[in-house]
């Protein structure tokens, strides 16, 4: 399996209020080299699960990868760059922690549609989490990058891939395994964003998903966020 360390994020960086070029270049250093010898363009992992999560149709709440240089010991990829943005993690800093109920709900719709995109192109993002994610502004838009950890995923028991595979003699993740945690990552998510981070005090909490709500709802949106998510997660097959 391929495994790789960003090296360096945003080449040349721009700040909030300066011009923005159309795309950014992220370096990954190569830590363990892994070509897949029966396919004819031999790409890192990180390329080839983008690849297929960028296929078009295009999923606008994923970065969307341009083009890519692979060297001998290191990738280039060229990235979409969001006009103005910042990280999740920043965005509920510069809000204490404190996202509105109906600002919650809004950008915790589209990460899951992002992910629904993700594990029906066959892809597991694996690394889902508050900095990994952009929000745009404005228009509080959700941009999902860095797919460093992504694998693929097994096909659907007695189904066929539409146009997207893994290729050849790369690691498959379980499918079976993988939703289930990925739901439980985005329910981490969502209470992060309304109350800060979370924390399990013992491992019985950690077992059996035991934690404590540090924040009062209010009543009238408080009632609608956590449904109006739920539904958002049962119209999607994935989960």
């Amino acid at each position: 399996m391929a495994l790789y360390r960003q090296a360096a994020n945003n080449v040349g960086g721009v700040g909030m209020g300066d011009p923005m070029p159309p795309h950014m270049v992220t370096e990954l250093q190569a830590m363990d080299i892994y070509m897949y010898p029966d396919d004819p363009e031999a790409v890192p992992m990180e390329v080839a699960t983008m690849r297929a999560v960028c296929a078009p149709p295009s999923c606008p709440w994923i970065i969307q990868l341009l083009d890519w240089y692979c060297g001998s010991s290191k990738t280039l990829l060229v990235l979409e760059r969001p006009k103005q943005c910042m990280s999740l993690s920043e965005f509920a800093r510069n809000n204490r922690w404190r996202l509105s109920e109906k600002q919650a709900s809004l950008i915790f719709q589209q990460i899951v549609r992002a992910i629904q995109h993700c594990h029906a192109r066959g892809v597991s993002h694996n690394s889902l989490n508050l900095d990994n994610i952009l929000i745009e502004m404005p228009t509080e838009q959700v941009k999902v990058i860095n797919f460093s950890y992504a694998l693929f995923l097994e096909p659907e028991e007695g189904t066929r891939s539409a146009g997207f595979y893994a290729p050849l003699g790369c690691f498959l993740q379980d499918r079976r395994q993988t939703v289930p945690l990925t739901v439980k990552t985005l329910g981490v998510l969502l209470y992060e964003m309304l109350c800060g981070a979370l924390t399990f005090g013992r491992e019985l909490e950690i077992m059996h998903n035991i934690f404590t709500c540090e924040r009062k709802l209010s009543i009238g949106e408080g009632e609608r966020v956590v449904p109006s998510c739920f539904s958002c997660l049962k119209s999607h097959d994935s989960f």
